[in-house]
């Protein structure tokens, strides 16, 4: 895709002027991060990013591959360090050596193969396995390990082996053994990319109770747009800038601009518009299919 000019695309920031009461959890200011390459010059990933995410939110983030969303995901724990700018977690600057221990403990990561974050072999010694490298106490890792298995519905699992759960499961795992560590931020970076449909619902339902029952803060790198539907902001990125950022119908509804980025809003939004196209007066914030479905039903009783 050809590289887009200031000139073809403004920044679409639909939270400019929208204040929230909650403190910020996540800062990034101006932060730019290039990766190495062996024979020309780094290839610059993160060109300049500032955003805040405030406690409690839901934030999804999504972008064609080589956006830089994962690159951004993975400086909110600070497995990577901006060249240049800070990214600080409740105000602690990444940079900052002595701040690493308290920050990895507030932020945790969930990666794309569950296979590559577990480490035991059976499902509460993996769960266990944060909290004793934090040196909890014996009595309190299990507590830990009971109730982050109960919050992601795997407690009946407990003494199973890995290998024998599906990858929705192996991934509820997963995340349990971050809740274990007690973080405030969850950082999921494209947990149902490698899952099967069911797998992907068991994680999202999983996600969004951590949010909306756990008071989670939770960032989502998703490539699936319905997954996007479901958290309260969406931010878009494009060549290591943010592009558009907003609540999902705001962004959503910006077919037009989500094109010239490589994206494509969600199916429903395409069939509202085919519909309309045939005569038919779908509503033009008609996002999820439940609201689809109720849309035409009303539209048939009026006819």
């Amino acid at each position: 895709m050809r590289r887009l000019e200031t000139s073809h695309f403004q920044l679409l920031n639909f939270c400019e002027g929208k204040k929230s009461e909650m403190p910020c959890m996540i800062k990034a200011d101006n932060i730019k991060y290039s990766y190495p390459a062996h024979e020309s010059a780094p290839v610059p990933a993160l060109c300049g990013v500032s955003l805040e995410i405030e406690q409690g939110a839901f934030v999804a983030i999504i972008g064609e591959n080589g956006s830089g969303k994962s690159t951004l995901a993975k400086h909110f724990n600070a497995l990577l360090l901006p060249e240049e700018g800070t990214v600080a977690i409740k105000g602690l600057d990444t940079k900052i050596e002595a701040n690493l221990w308290e920050i990895r403990r507030q932020v945790g990561m969930v990666f794309q193969n569950p296979d590559n974050q577990l480490v035991a072999s059976i499902v509460e010694e993996d769960v266990a396995f944060g909290p004793e490298n934090l040196g909890i106490p014996p009595a309190d890792i299990r507590k830990r390990v009971d109730a982050a298995l109960q919050t992601v519905e795997m407690d009946a699992y407990a003494e199973k082996a890995l290998y024998i759960l599906s990858g929705g499961q192996k991934q509820r795992v997963a995340i349990a053994g971050i809740l274990a560590m007690h973080p405030e931020v969850i950082v999921l970076d494209e947990p149902t990319a490698m899952l099967d449909p069911s797998g992907r619902r068991e994680v999202m339902d999983t996600v969004k109770m951590l949010n909306r029952q756990e008071g989670k803060t939770i960032v989502l790198i998703t490539h699936f747009m319905e997954e996007a539907l479901q958290a309260q902001r969406v931010i878009v990125m494009h060549e290591g800038r943010i592009v558009m950022d907003g609540s999902p119908r705001e962004v959503f509804l910006q077919a037009k601009a989500l094109e010239l980025v490589g994206m494509e809003a969600p199916e429903i939004v395409h069939l509202a518009d085919i519909l309309r196209s045939k005569g038919i007066p779908v509503k033009p914030d008609v996002m999820e299919v439940p609201e689809m479905v109720e849309e035409i039903w009303q539209l048939s009783q009026r006819s």
